[in-house]
């Protein structure tokens, strides 16, 4: 389990992806207004988050307007060094958050 500031998953974060396209999740998202939205995390691009949801399609939202964010289910995660890693996301009271590993995908050279 690693604990994380959100400042150090933003830079730490590559894209997120999800594991299980099509299957209904109840990710939720928190935003700095106190609005919560709730579906499928997406990906990660650059400076903001895509969620998928049923009453709306895919949503883009702004990184720096999030707050909270966790996962019911496992998501890919790219790591700048190029490290992958499978796990979900658990947002704490005081902004951290914590990524819970579920499958550590350990690279080798190709020869």
């Amino acid at each position: 389990m690693l604990k994380m500031t959100p400042a150090a998953i933003l830079s730490a974060l590559g894209a997120l992806a999800s594991l299980c396209s099509g299957a209904v999740h109840a990710d939720e998202v928190v935003l700095a207004n106190g609005d919560r939205i709730t579906g499928s995390v997406v990906r990660k691009e650059e400076d903001s988050l895509v969620m998928s949801t049923s009453y709306a399609g895919e949503l883009t939202i702004k990184w720096a307007e999030i707050r909270r964010i966790t996962t019911q289910e496992p998501i890919r995660l790219y790591f700048e060094d190029g490290s992958k890693s499978i796990g979900s996301l658990h947002s704490e009271e005081d902004g951290s958050v914590i990524i819970t590993v579920e499958q550590a995908q350990p690279s080798a050279p190709f020869s």
